[in-house]
């Protein structure tokens, strides 16, 4: 879990917070993302990670509103040079 707080106008209060969840993988890479966009303790967006046999991040997909749609998915490709 990574906390993020922030006071904008620097007055000692914080103004906004958020929450990231993280979920890891046996080889430690991160596949599933969730957000708590307000602190109430409601995630409001996930995102899913994949990856490859070499550990290689091929697919990136994100559900904005937490409805269980994936609304973009994007594909990476990797080459050897």
């Amino acid at each position: 879990m990574t906390k993020y707080e922030y006071d904008w106008d620097n007055d000692g209060t914080i103004d906004y917070v958020y929450v990231i969840y993280y979920t890891y993988d046996s080889d430690g890479n991160i596949i599933k993302s969730e957000y708590d966009g307000d602190n109430d303790g409601t995630i409001d967006s996930v995102e899913y990670y994949t990856y490859d046999s070499n550990g290689n991040q091929i697919k990136y997909e994100s559900d904005s509103g937490n409805d269980g749609t994936i609304d973009s998915i994007t594909y990476y490709t990797w080459e050897l040079i």
